[in-house]
C-alpha cells in the first residue's frame, strides 16, 4: 500500500474509532431498562459496525478532497508528477494544443478517434520501432506517436515553458514540502490536522 493511501486510512480509522468503541461497550456491558442494544445479536452489532465504516469511507466531499491533496503532494515528492498538474488553468493551454496538434485522417473526422484508439498514428504490432511507452508495454491509450500523444507532450511543453502564462508557479516545490512536513515532521498525528495552518 502507499504512503498517501495508508495516511488517508488511518485518518478515517482514527475519526470512527471512538464510535465503534461505544458501539462495542455499549452492546457488552450496557446495564439498564435504556440498554436495548444488549439484546441485539452479535452479528446485528457487527452489521451496525460495517455500515458506520462504509459510510466514512464512501464520504467524497471534504474527505475527498483531502485525499486528492494528499495523493498529489505524495506524487510530487516522489517527482511522479507532470507540469500539466500543477496549471491553474488547464483547460485554456488544452485548447490551445489542439489547435497545434496534427491530427490523422482517423482523428480529424472523429472526436471519438482522438480519445478512443482508432488513431492511425498509433504504435500496433507491425510498427517496426515502437515508441518508449509501447515498448514497456504500458497501455494503448498512452502512446506517444498518436495524436492524443502528441497532444499531451504539447500540453505538457507549454505548462513547462509557460513561465506562469498558465499559472503554473511553484506549486511543484509546494506540494513537495508539504509532504515532508506532513511525514517527517509531524508524523500521522498531522493527518488529523487541516491542511493548511
Amino acid at each position: 500500500m502507499k504512503p498517501d493511501e495508508l495516511i488517508t486510512r488511518i485518518d478515517s480509522y482514527t475519526r470512527i474509532e471512538p464510535k465503534l468503541q461505544v458501539l462495542r461497550l455499549a452492546h457488552r456491558f450496557g446495564r439498564g431498562p435504556q440498554a436495548h442494544i444488549t439484546k441485539l445479536p452479535l452479528e446485528i452489532e457487527q452489521a451496525i459496525e460495517d455500515l458506520i465504516i462504509k459510510a466514512e469511507f464512501s464520504c467524497y466531499d471534504q474527505k475527498y478532497r483531502k485525499y486528492h491533496d494528499i495523493r498529489a503532494e505524495f506524487a510530487c515528492y516522489e517527482s511522479r508528477c507532470a507540469p500539466s498538474h500543477h496549471c491553474e488553468d488547464l483547460a485554456k493551454v488544452e485548447d490551445a494544443a489542439h489547435e497545434l496538434v496534427q491530427l490523422c485522417g482517423t482523428c480529424a473526422d472523429d472526436e471519438a478517434g482522438f480519445w478512443g484508439d482508432m488513431c492511425n498514428k498509433r504504435c500496433n504490432k507491425d510498427t517496426p520501432t515502437p515508441c518508449n511507452t509501447c515498448k514497456i508495454e504500458l497501455g494503448d491509450e498512452d502512446c506517444e506517436r498518436s495524436c492524443r500523444g502528441l497532444w499531451q507532450e504539447i500540453v505538457e511543453d507549454s505548462c513547462m515553458r509557460s513561465d506562469d502564462r498558465w499559472g503554473c508557479g511553484d506549486e511543484h516545490e509546494s506540494r513537495s514540502q508539504r509532504w515532508v512536513e506532513r511525514v517527517m515532521l509531524g508524523g500521522l498525528s498531522m493527518v488529523c490536522r487541516p491542511l493548511y495552518l
